[in-house]
């Protein structure tokens, strides 16, 4: 009799196994399938152009090659993490280079000091205005003769510029001839001074006192030496003595209006200079501050003078700045009108009207791209060191080489601390909004 090989406990164990791995088997194995196009986080874009992407497939619109479907990969679960995906770096690459740049340049961050004494501004060299004289006929006309040829031409005082046919003006002077001839003198007097107070020139009246014949015209002339403008064109900041002349308003036969003026004549012997500071820093400045005016690269070569003129109200081209007037006697070789200037202004801070000034943000003037009418910094991004986006910031005070920071920038980020190193000079930088 052959003993049992297999045990009831055993048997029943592989008979078990056997049921479950049957049962298993039955079952369709969980097999896992890649997610579909639409699933997936990504773009459609050209392998040709990288800088086009799409939401939907197409065509390329430079090539009309296909559009290809790339997939962006998820982002490390650590945001802080130095590493990076290489599908991340490659966006940043795409990005235009007007308003991201990949580099390393130094950086620099928000600096905490209390503004200097000195305010740090632009400006520019123009026509004293106050200067200005118009050139009206007292009587009504007709043009005879023209001296002057266009304008913005340059004249000296006493210089002819036209001759004018008055019949009023012929009549006053017959008057006087019959006067002259009946020697009554105290008509004499009176319709010579008359005569002189309607534009006729002295020796244009000793001319007709000589031979006992009026003029048939007078002559109009510059009272001043200057530069030769329309009325009002002086003022005009695309009016300037530098620019091709133009055609004057009005030709020989042209009829003229007593009153109304004809011409203005700039006189070129005083300047002043316009000195363009920020409205957060007319609270520290008042007329009488004294100012250095030096031009751009020859800081030794420079004028001292004080403030004359603070506009009462803001100016209304940008109401972010107002315009200090400094009325300058005279230039130094080689300073031209229409230069642009830098100033130094040092207000008198021991006035007790004065606030004190307060700790602020600083950062050097050359992080700063200034832009005209906007000011651009290049920020470095938190997550990618090497990448810089340009942002818009708001400056106030400026103490040497430093400017303060308002707005646009938070304590603790860092910027390119040459942004002139950063663009090109045929780009166009795009600030973030």
């Amino acid at each position: 009799m052959y003993r049992s090989f297999f045990s009831p406990s055993l048997l029943l164990g592989i008979l078990a196994w056997v049921a479950a791995y049957s049962l298993s088997g039955c079952r369709p194995a969980s097999v896992r399938q890649a997610p579909s196009v639409d699933q997936q986080a990504g773009y459609y874009t050209c392998p040709m152009h990288p800088q086009i992407r799409r939401e939907q497939p197409g065509k390329c619109p430079i090539c009309g090659m296909t559009l290809e479907f790339h997939a962006l990969q998820p982002a490390p679960a650590n945001p802080d993490s130095d590493s990076t995906t290489a599908d991340s770096s490659l966006n940043l690459l795409v990005q235009p280079v007007t308003g991201t740049v990949i580099g390393s340049p130094p950086v620099v961050s928000l600096q905490a000091q209390i503004p200097g004494d000195t305010l740090h501004a632009f400006g520019y060299l123009t026509y004293d205005q106050r200067y200005t004289h118009l050139i009206t006929p007292r009587v009504s006309g007709r043009i005879e003769a023209l001296y002057v040829h266009a304008l913005y031409e340059r004249v000296r005082a006493g210089q002819p510029l036209m001759k004018i046919y008055s019949p009023e003006l012929l009549a006053l002077q017959r008057y006087w001839i019959q006067a002259l001839r009946a020697h009554d003198t105290a008509l004499i007097a009176a319709l010579r001074q008359n005569l002189l107070n309607q534009g006729m020139l002295p020796e244009e009246l000793q001319q007709v006192k000589q031979t006992l014949q009026p003029l048939a015209t007078f002559t109009l002339v510059s009272p001043v030496s200057g530069w030769l403008y329309t009325p009002n064109a002086s003022s005009d900041a695309g009016a300037s003595p530098t620019i091709q002349p133009m055609q004057l308003p009005f030709v020989t036969g042209d009829y003229v209006q007593a009153g109304m003026p004809i011409w203005e004549v700039q006189t070129d012997t005083r300047v002043w200079a316009i000195v363009q500071v920020s409205n957060d820093q007319l609270a520290n400045l008042s007329v009488g501050d004294p100012v250095e005016l030096y031009r751009e690269g020859i800081p030794d070569q420079k004028i001292e003078a004080n403030i004359d003129f603070i506009p009462p109200d803001r100016d209304a081209g940008d109401a972010r700045f107002a315009s200090l007037r400094v009325y300058l006697r005279a230039l130094p070789p080689g300073w031209k009108v229409n230069q642009l200037l830098r100033a130094r202004i040092y207000p008198r801070l021991s006035s007790g009207r004065r606030r004190a000034a307060q700790p602020g943000w600083f950062i050097p003037r050359s992080a700063v791209d200034d832009l005209g009418r906007h000011q651009i910094v290049w920020v470095q991004d938190a997550r990618h060191p090497n990448v810089f986006h340009a942002r818009e910031v708001k400056l106030g005070f400026s103490s040497g080489d430093w400017v303060q920071v308002i707005d646009g920038l938070q304590p603790g980020e860092r910027i390119a601390r040459e942004a002139g190193y950063m663009v090109d000079s045929d780009s166009f930088v795009t600030r973030a909004d």
